[in-house]
């Protein structure tokens, strides 16, 4: 985070919540023996740059995308990816939940294609199943 800090120094107009950060960054380090992450410097330079706080979530996604996507190819590409059926989560009991398990949290879990079959065949209207 040093080449970081140092830009951020030489480059930005305002210092007030670099500064805010850095004290920040120095008591954690003399209470609980941590330091600061890239977020939180970032944070703090974005801040001292003139963007919104609220801007920051784009700004962190940026640089893990390329990260992700390469992820995703690769997965998808060695034909281990695995899709799962998506559905609700929650307590009530419907027709399409009989017989699926539980996932930990009381929730119920998704585990393939034999319960994504299960439930298209109990969605569709009763007189066009075969």
């Amino acid at each position: 985070m040093a080449p970081l800090r140092c830009l951020a120094e030489e480059r930005s107009l305002r210092r007030d919540h670099l500064a805010f950060f850095s004290r920040m960054e120095d008591l954690l380090g003399e209470r609980k023996g941590i330091g600061g992450n890239v977020d939180g410097i970032c944070g703090a330079v974005l801040s001292d740059l003139g963007f919104p706080f609220q801007a920051g979530r784009a700004f962190f996604l940026a640089g893990r995308l390329p990260g992700l996507t390469a992820h995703i190819l690769r997965e998808t590409s060695g034909g281990s990816f695995r899709r799962y059926a998506l559905r609700e989560v929650g307590e009530e009991s419907s027709p399409l939940r009989e017989g699926l398990g539980r996932a930990p949290g009381g929730g119920f879990r998704v585990s393939g294609r034999r319960e994504a079959r299960e439930i298209r065949r109990h969605r569709e209207p009763q007189g066009e199943r075969s």
